[in-house]
């Protein structure tokens, strides 16, 4: 685990106390919620109130109604992949018109989030749990080079930008995704992958943000407005999901469960859904 993550067990939970992870405080819990009660309270004593319960949503919403010191718990998705989904493909210039699903934002979940054994340190075994929020706390150095395109990502136009680009990101965030957890310049926001059209206006983007040893995340996908509804989001997409695979073996990624566009894209790119939920301290 990184500098900074501490674990607790009680019983069959687990609970992992992880600083700055998609700019928040979280504790990414597991387990029965019988062990899950006291393990919580007791973590939340040790780790303040800054952080915030983060599990699968039947989980989070029993600890919410357990421990009255928490607030609701807001429900969004975890979505996961093992294999990149082949690529379809590419519109052709009559086909540019038509309308692709856009994807707003990966990392935005709402303001709302999202006897015993307690204090044995756990580290955890990369790869052991698939699809585990768990391991959203370590972090990795990307192996992928600047401007390079990794696997089945190829042909999507996306390249990783260089840090002179970071305005330019920027100024596309601010446009087209103003709550995007994922911003230039924040720690642990690692790169950027951009498409660029024929006049070099960055039109298309998304982050390598906080991954892990065992699971890249990606974040901050945002599509220039009049550039919308030509399937851009969807190569971005693939070009950074394809080197999240070489570098980590797994990609993951957080939606709000209303963005049923995001939802869907991510699905055509081989991600499996799974509800999850956050709360915190009153």
């Amino acid at each position: 685990m990184r500098p900074g993550v501490r674990a607790w067990v009680v019983g069959d939970a687990v609970a992992v106390a992880s600083p700055g992870a998609s700019r928040r405080d979280r504790l990414a819990i597991r387990g029965s919620t019988a062990c899950a009660l006291p393990l919580v309270r007791h973590a939340l004593a040790e780790s303040g109130p800054t952080y915030r319960p983060f599990g699968d949503a039947e989980l989070v919403m029993a600890v919410s109604a357990g421990i009255e010191e928490l607030t609701e718990a807001v429900g969004f998705s975890w979505m996961v992949t093992a294999a990149l989904a082949p690529a379809a493909p590419l519109p052709s210039r009559a086909d540019d018109a038509a309308p692709a699903a856009d994807a707003d934002d990966l990392g935005r979940v709402g303001d709302g989030e999202g006897g015993g054994q307690a204090g044995r340190v756990l580290v955890p075994r990369p790869g052991s749990e698939p699809g585990s929020p768990v391991a959203s706390g370590a972090g990795a150095e990307p192996r992928s080079e600047v401007g390079s395109e990794v696997g089945s990502s190829a042909g999507t136009g996306a390249t990783w930008l260089e840090p002179s680009a970071d305005p330019e990101v920027g100024a596309l965030l601010a446009l087209a995704n103003p709550s995007s957890y994922a911003v230039p310049g924040i720690p642990r926001v690692s790169r950027w992958a951009g498409i660029r059209d024929g006049s070099g206006e960055l039109v298309a983007v998304a982050a390598d943000a906080w991954s892990a040893p065992a699971v890249g995340l990606m974040a901050g996908v945002a599509t220039a407005v009049s550039a919308r509804g030509r399937g851009l989001a969807e190569r971005v997409c693939r070009f950074v999901t394809a080197a999240l695979l070489a570098d980590h073996g797994r990609s993951a990624l957080m939606v709000d469960d209303w963005n049923h566009s995001a939802v869907r894209l991510y699905e055509r790119l081989g991600y499996a859904r799974r509800r999850v939920a956050a709360n915190k301290t009153r």
